[in-house]
C-alpha cells in the first residue's frame, strides 16, 4: 500500500520577512492592519479623476458629470429645507387655529358683556339725570340705582407674536399674513376701547369708596359722575369712527377716541391719578373673520 505523501512538507512555507531587532511578531502583524477610512465631513465632494481627460470630449463629460452632482446634492438640500419650512408653517397654523377658537370664545363673552354694560350705563345715565333735576332725592325715590359691574374676557395673541418673533410668518402666503394682521389688530383696538371703558366706569364709582348714597351727592360729582359714565359708555359702543352716538359734557360730540381718553384723563378723580395715561381710539363698526 503506497505512503500519503507529507503534503506540509511538499509544500514550501510562505517567505516570513525577517524580524527587526526588538520586533515581536504580534508587533509585526499589527503593522500590516489596515487603517479604517475616515468619515467625509464636507456634504459635497467632488472626488478628482482618475486619469486626465485626452480628448475635449472627455473633459466635457467630466464637467457635466460634476455639475449634475452638485445640483443633485444641491436638491437634496433644497428639498429638506423646504420640507422643514413646511413642517415649522403647519405647527404656526395650528398654533394660530387654537388661538382663533380661544379668541372666538372671548370675542363671545366680550360681546355679552359689552350688551349688559351699554344696558347699565344707559340706566346710569337715566338715574343722573333724574338726579340732576332733583338733587337730594332719596335712594329709594330715585327711578333706578347706579350699577357699576364690568366684566372682561381680554383676547389673546401670543402665538401670532411668537409666530413673527420667529419669521415663520415670512413663509407663509402674503394674504394670509395680512389677514391674520388686519384680525389682531381689530382684537387689539377692542381690548384698548374696554380697558377705556373700565378706567371710565371705575373712576365714576369711586364715590361709593367713601358714601354710597346717591343723594348724599353734591351736584358737581354728580356732574363729574356723568362725564365718566358718558366716556364709558362711548368707549363700550360698537360706534362709527368719529364719535357717532358718543355724546361728552352736556350734549357735546366727542370728536374721536382721543378727545375722549383726554377728557377722562382730565376729569379723573385724585385717587386715579397715579395711573398712568394711555391713547385709545374708538374703533369703528368691523367685521371680525375669526
Amino acid at each position: 500500500m503506497p505512503e500519503t505523501p507529507d503534503i506540509s512538507a511538499a509544500v514550501p512555507a510562505e517567505a516570513t520577512p525577517p524580524l527587526s531587532e526588538g520586533e515581536t511578531a504580534e508587533s509585526a502583524e499589527t503593522t500590516h492592519v489596515p487603517e479604517t477610512a475616515k468619515e467625509h465631513e464636507t456634504m459635497l465632494d467632488v472626488h478628482p479623476a482618475h486619469h486626465a481627460a485626452s480628448s475635449w470630449k472627455e473633459f466635457f463629460i467630466h464637467i457635466a458629470t460634476i455639475v449634475l452632482g452638485l445640483l443633485i446634492a444641491v436638491g437634496l438640500e433644497q428639498a429638506v429645507e423646504h420640507s422643514h419650512h413646511r413642517r415649522e408653517v403647519a405647527e404656526v397654523r395650528e398654533e394660530l387655529r387654537g388661538e382663533r377658537e380661544a379668541n372666538k370664545d372671548s370675542f363671545r363673552s366680550e360681546t355679552t358683556n359689552w350688551r349688559w354694560e351699554t344696558a347699565e350705563l344707559e340706566n346710569n345715565l337715566m338715574v343722573l339725570a333724574y338726579l340732576q333735576k332733583h338733587p337730594g332725592t332719596p335712594d329709594e325715590k330715585l327711578p333706578g340705582s347706579l350699577v357699576w359691574f364690568h366684566a372682561s374676557a381680554p383676547n389673546t395673541q401670543a402665538a401670532w407674536d411668537a409666530a413673527k418673533n420667529s419669521g415663520v410668518t415670512s413663509l407663509m402666503h402674503r394674504e394670509e399674513v395680512e389677514q391674520y394682521e388686519d384680525t389682531y389688530n381689530k382684537l387689539k383696538r377692542i381690548d384698548d376701547a374696554r380697558s377705556l371703558a373700565y378706567d371710565g366706569m371705575n373712576d365714576a364709582s369711586r364715590y361709593e369708596l367713601t358714601d354710597n348714597r346717591l343723594s348724599h351727592l353734591s351736584p358737581a360729582q354728580i356732574a363729574e359722575i356723568t362725564t365718566l359714565t358718558q366716556i364709558a359708555l362711548c368707549s363700550d359702543d360698537l360706534a362709527d369712527e368719529g364719535g357717532g352716538v358718543c355724546a361728552v359734557g352736556g350734549g357735546q360730540r366727542a370728536g374721536s377716541g382721543d378727545e375722549l381718553s383726554a377728557s377722562l384723563h382730565a376729569r379723573r378723580l385724585p385717587a386715579a391719578s397715579r395711573r398712568q395715561h394711555r391713547q385709545h381710539r374708538i374703533f369703528p363698526s368691523m367685521r371680525i373673520e375669526l
